[in-house]
Parts: C-alpha cells; sequence; structure tokens
C-alpha cells in the first residue's frame, strides 16, 4: 500500500531464522528531493509471542497518514489471526495495539483505512457469509465501534459462458467443443454502508 512518500510491502511467506512463513513487511520513504525510495528502518516482523511459524504476518498491509496496519492471517494454519496496529514516532514505527478474535475465520484478510477509522474484513465468518469489524481511534486505544454483516439476498454468481470463433458467448454445456468457458460478469454482491453523524 502507498500513501504520499510512504510504501509498505508484506512479504507474508518470509521465513525468520529457522522458521517458516512467519512473515515480514517493509516501510519503504520517498526522497522529497530525489524522488529515490528507501528502506526505512529495519523490517517489521511480528512481536513474540506471535511471531510462529505460518503466522503470515504481512499478508495485507494498509498505511494511511501516521497509522498503518499489518495484517497476520494465520494462512489457514489453525492460527488465531491478528491485525497490528503501528503508528509513526519520528522516522519509527511503533507497535500501539493487537487487534484480534476469537475466531480463525479470516480477520484481516482485507483492511481499509481512513484517518482513524480502521475497517477489518472477516470473510469466512458464518459459512463464509463475512462481516467486517470498525474500529476507531479514540485518542488512547483502537475501540470497536461496530461489526457489519451484510442483510438481504446476494447478488448471483457469475454463470459460465461459451466462447467461440463463431459467434457470440452463448451457454456452457459442458459438450462444447472448440470453446472456452468463461464466466459471464454479474453486479457484485458487496454492500455499502454509509456512516451517519450522531445527533446532538
Amino acid at each position: 500500500d502507498i500513501d504520499g512518500d510512504t510504501a509498505v510491502a508484506g512479504a507474508p511467506n518470509v521465513d525468520l531464522g529457522a522458521g517458516s512463513s512467519q512473515g515480514a513487511a517493509y516501510v519503504f520513504t520517498r526522497n522529497a528531493t530525489t524522488g529515490v525510495w528507501a528502506q526505512n528502518g529495519s523490517r517489521l516482523t511480528a512481536p513474540a509471542p506471535y511471531n510462529v511459524n505460518g503466522a503470515t504476518f504481512g499478508d495485507t498491509v494498509v498505511v494511511d497518514g501516521d497509522w498503518m496496519a499489518i495484517s497476520a492471517d494465520g494462512d489457514n494454519e489453525g492460527i488465531i489471526p491478528r491485525v497490528f496496529v503501528y503508528r509513526r514516532s519520528g522516522t519509527s514505527w511503533v507497535l500501539q495495539q493487537m487487534l484480534t478474535t476469537d475466531t480463525i475465520d479470516g480477520f484481516g484478510v482485507s483492511l481499509a483505512l481512513d484517518g482513524t477509522t480502521l475497517v477489518v474484513g472477516e470473510p469466512y465468518w458464518s459459512s463464509s457469509q463475512g462481516r467486517a469489524h470498525v474500529f476507531v481511534w479514540n485518542g488512547s486505544a483502537w475501540a470497536p465501534q461496530q461489526t457489519l454483516v451484510a442483510t438481504g439476498t446476494p447478488a448471483p454468481a457469475s454463470s459460465p459462458t461459451a466462447t467461440t470463433s463463431s459467434g457470440p458467448p452463448t451457454s456452457c454445456p459442458s459438450t462444447a467443443s472448440g470453446a472456452t468457458c468463461e464466466p459471464t460478469p454479474t453486479s457484485p454482491s458487496g454492500r455499502v454502508w454509509t456512516r451517519v453523524a450522531s445527533s446532538s
């Protein structure tokens, strides 16, 4: 992810020492004068005892201003997923808080950060229905504000079509000869939420 002159790159499959896929993240800063990017300090890794084999720290990264979030979703290894939130202090990034859940449903597979609002996706929750957790910085901690769960019926999944050289796409039968079956895009099944300011 990139924000202004700061970029962060996750490397979730990096092996640390004799371990395997503990993961790491690398922060780069662009020189305003030369435009050259240089690594900002040492790589970031999950603190002990969370830097275990298969933690995949750096699987998802996001940066905005002086805040950065890095997930370690466990890569389906049965490890409780976690999100580590860092704050810039001078030229360094300092771990501010660790966010987690009591499930192994992909907490942190997706992240979104805007100012002091962080959204953590958990796509595999409840038979992959999924949900998202909203955290807000209250001046001393990242506090959970709301959990978002989609309601209603999602759009149908893409339907296979057959693309041939002799005409437009048609339905894709299993016996289609010389046809390449490709999904036909349909309406996405995502949801949009709007924050409503509380009345005074």
